[in-house]
């Protein structure tokens, strides 16, 4: 297979998660299940790479606990998204994090934003008008509540991302992924105290969702992009990262009957656009990885 079916493969790991989660959650308290999905990513990223993994620098522990702390805060704002929301709607809204980088980008280096992004926000803004008019209102429960706490994991993903760039990582890829990912499952175990009484049946979509999340989705597909995203394009591999909010919408339809109404449908194709227009200005400018997970 070549570079570009590889990412295709993981961006469509990617985009099938939304709707397993979504449905694991029936069987499953939130937080438990992202203690639960890190807790077997962590042994599993150190049993593949071992080789690469140097558990004795206290530089990447610390490196590694930051950067793990921030991706718990947006994966347990996207779990508890999911369980108000749709896997259609968390796709995309989650992708948003795409359009969030440049914006924080020019925060940071105090800049205008360029007019590429400007219009590519405008857009994505317009997309999520359309399929939720209340929630540029402030959220209050059910969808609204759930499309809220997604656009905040989008957010706080966005800022994962500009730590990972400006983290050196040169030799230390998976000692990094290694001590992100046990981060976020210590975290996740450490809040469920505060929980009450945890929800949890051993239902087959729980021992799915768990499986794909934990191996596939956060092992495989990782080591999929971290090895094939160098072999092509900045501009290609951004077209193919944008194809997950779509493979979402698929998957909801597929393993869920989900369907999108017309609005959704519409608000959907603004975002994509929006999306897009962000991922290839920023892949002409610099060859910034996105580490997004599903």
């Amino acid at each position: 297979m070549t570079a570009t079916r590889w990412l295709l493969l993981a961006t469509l790991i990617w985009g099938a998660t939304f709707t397993l989660i979504h449905k694991a959650l029936a069987s499953v308290d939130p937080v438990l299940f992202v203690a639960l999905r890190f807790g077997l990513a962590a042994p599993l990223t150190l049993l593949f790479f071992h080789r690469r993994v140097r558990l004795g620098s206290l530089l990447q522990l610390g490196r590694g606990v930051l950067l793990g702390t921030v991706l718990f805060l947006g994966y347990l704002l996207q779990t508890l998204g999911l369980v108000h929301t749709s896997a259609s709607r968390s796709g995309f809204f989650t992708s948003l994090a795409v359009l969030f980088v440049p914006m924080l980008l020019a925060v940071l280096e105090r800049r205008r934003p360029r007019g590429g992004v400007i219009l590519s926000v405008a857009l994505a803004l317009a997309g999520l008008w359309v399929m939720n008019p209340g929630i540029l209102e402030g959220a209050g429960s059910g969808t609204a509540l759930g499309d809220a706490l997604t656009i905040g994991c989008a957010f706080v993903f966005a800022v994962q991302i500009l730590l990972m760039d400006r983290t050196p990582t040169a030799g230390h890829t998976w000692t990094l992924t290694f001590w992100q990912v046990l981060t976020v499952a210590v975290l996740a175990t450490a809040c469920l105290p505060f929980r009450g009484p945890l929800q949890l049946d051993w239902t087959l979509d729980l021992v799915l969702a768990l499986l794909i999340c934990g191996l596939l989705a956060t092992v495989l597909a990782l080591a999929l992009q971290i090895r094939f995203q160098r072999e092509i394009a900045p501009e290609k591999a951004a077209v193919i990262y944008t194809m997950e909010p779509v493979f979402a919408v698929f998957f909801a339809w597929m393993l869920a009957g989900e369907h999108l109404s017309t609005r959704e449908a519409l608000g959907g194709l603004l975002i994509l656009g929006g999306l897009l227009g962000a991922e290839l200005d920023r892949a002409r400018l610099s060859a910034l990885r996105v580490w997004l997970f599903g």
